[in-house]
C-alpha cells in the first residue's frame, strides 16, 4: 500500500513538473524526474518554491578573525561572526575590523564594541550617546557619526559633602550663558559650545567653563589620565630630553666660542711685523 501511495505521489510530481507547476521547499530541488529530492551533504538551497536542479555548495574559506556563527545545513550556507576584539558592519561577506580602544585616543568607552559595529567613544565618562536622526543639533559628536555624546550630569545637581544633601539648582534663563563643559572639554568662546580637547591635552574637571586644555606635556604627573595615554608621555619625555640636551650643548659652546673670540681680537690688535 504505502508503496503505491509514494508511487503516485512521484508521478504527480512528475506531471506537475512537466506542466512547470512544481516548486521545491527550502533544502530541497528538483532532480531528472521532477520530483524534489533533499540537498546533500555539505549543500544547500534557501530559495523557497524552487525550480532548481541542483543546490548549491557550502562555503569552505573561513575569512580572518571570524568564528562559526552556524553550521552549514540543507537550507542556509554556514555563517560566520567576528571574534572577539573585531567587528564588521557587513554582513556577506564578513570583513573583520579591529575595535578602537577609546582609553589610546584618551576618550571613554560609551558603547562596547560588539561584533556587528565598533566602540563608540566620547570625550568624557560623564557623557552619554543620543542616537542623531537627520540634521539634529549636536554640540559633541561622538566617534561615530551617528551617535553625538550629551551629558548624563547637569552643573544643576551638586551634591553637599557636609550635609549629604542634594541640591537643586535652576537653571539660569539668560540667553548668552555660558555652557558648563564636561571632562576633557573646553568651552570655546567663538561658538559658545563645549569642544573637545586635541589629543595629548585635557581638562581634568568635571564641570567648569575653562577656555582651553592643559598639555601632557607640560611636566605634570598626568600617568593617571585616560586622555594622556603612554605615546603623549613618551612624547614628553623627549621633549624634556631635547630641551636639556640642546641647553647643555650651548652651555659648552659658548666659552669656545668666547676663546675663539678673544683670540681672534687679539691677533687684530697686534701689529703685523713688517
Amino acid at each position: 500500500m504505502n508503496t503505491v501511495v509514494l508511487v503516485c505521489i512521484i508521478a504527480l510530481n512528475s506531471v506537475l513538473a512537466f506542466s512547470g507547476r512544481v516548486h521545491c521547499p527550502l533544502g530541497q530541488f528538483q532532480d531528472v524526474s521532477g520530483a524534489c529530492v533533499p540537498c546533500p551533504n555539505g549543500s544547500y538551497l534557501s530559495v523557497s518554491a524552487n525550480n532548481e536542479s541542483h543546490c548549491q555548495p557550502c562555503t569552505h574559506e573561513q575569512p580572518v578573525h571570524t568564528v562559526v556563527k552556524q553550521l552549514c545545513n540543507s537550507t542556509h550556507d554556514v555563517s560566520f561572526k567576528c571574534e572577539d576584539g573585531w567587528f564588521s558592519t557587513n554582513n556577506q561577506p564578513v570583513i573583520c575590523q579591529v575595535c578602537t580602544k577609546c582609553q589610546d585616543v584618551g576618550q571613554y568607552e560609551a558603547k562596547a564594541c560588539f561584533h556587528k559595529h565598533d566602540a563608540v567613544c566620547c570625550p568624557s565618562k560623564d557623557m552619554t550617546l543620543r542616537a542623531l536622526k537627520g540634521n539634529q543639533p549636536c554640540q559633541t559628536r561622538s566617534s561615530n557619526k551617528g551617535y553625538c555624546c550629551i551629558l548624563s550630569k547637569t552643573p544643576h545637581q551638586i551634591i553637599s559633602n557636609r550635609s549629604l544633601l542634594l541640591v537643586i539648582l535652576q537653571p539660569t534663563s539668560f540667553e548668552n550663558a555660558s555652557p558648563m563643559c564636561a571632562r576633557n572639554m573646553y568651552l570655546n568662546t567663538h561658538t559658545n559650545s563645549c569642544s573637545a580637547c586635541d589629543p595629548c591635552s585635557y581638562v581634568d574637571l568635571d564641570i567648569h567653563t575653562q577656555q582651553s586644555c592643559d598639555l601632557c606635556s607640560e611636566g605634570k604627573n598626568t600617568s593617571h589620565l585616560v586622555y594622556c595615554p603612554t605615546r603623549c608621555r613618551q612624547s614628553e619625555g623627549l621633549t624634556l630630553a631635547l630641551r636639556f640636551g640642546l641647553s647643555f650643548v650651548i652651555l659648552l659652546a659658548v666659552p669656545f666660542v668666547l676663546v675663539i673670540a678673544i683670540l681672534a681680537l687679539l691677533n687684530n690688535c697686534h701689529p703685523k711685523p713688517t
